[in-house]
């Protein structure tokens, strides 16, 4: 039974979520707002991926944006006035209907 811990514990860790955002994000983003992320994923975002958070609507100058909640409202919001493009969907391996959704600003 121990022998399958640590596979356990990774499947459940936040560590493959952080894995795929940084396959979508560039390589040293300057700054990714958040919106609607819990303590373990806003932690996980900061320790595995080692980027710099900065909650919504404080992160004007951010260029990514990473939220979770309800898809069709959540991009119907953000890109009708603000100019987000959805850039991806994240799922949790463990559950997935945890998902977090990834944003880039669009410049005009």
């Amino acid at each position: 039974m121990t022998l399958w811990l640590p596979l356990l514990d990774f499947a459940r860790s936040y560590a493959p979520m952080v894995q795929q955002a940084l396959t979508l994000l560039p390589a040293k983003p300057s700054c990714l707002a958040t919106l609607g992320l819990t303590p373990g994923q806003t932690a996980a975002l900061e320790f595995h991926g080692h980027l710099t958070l900065k909650p919504e609507p404080a992160a004007a100058n951010c260029s990514w944006l990473m939220v979770t909640g309800d898809p069709p409202s959540i991009v119907a919001s953000l890109t009708a006035d603000r100019h987000w493009l959805l850039k991806g969907a994240i799922s949790h391996p463990a559950d997935p209907k945890e998902k977090l959704y990834l944003f880039e600003k669009q410049r005009l």
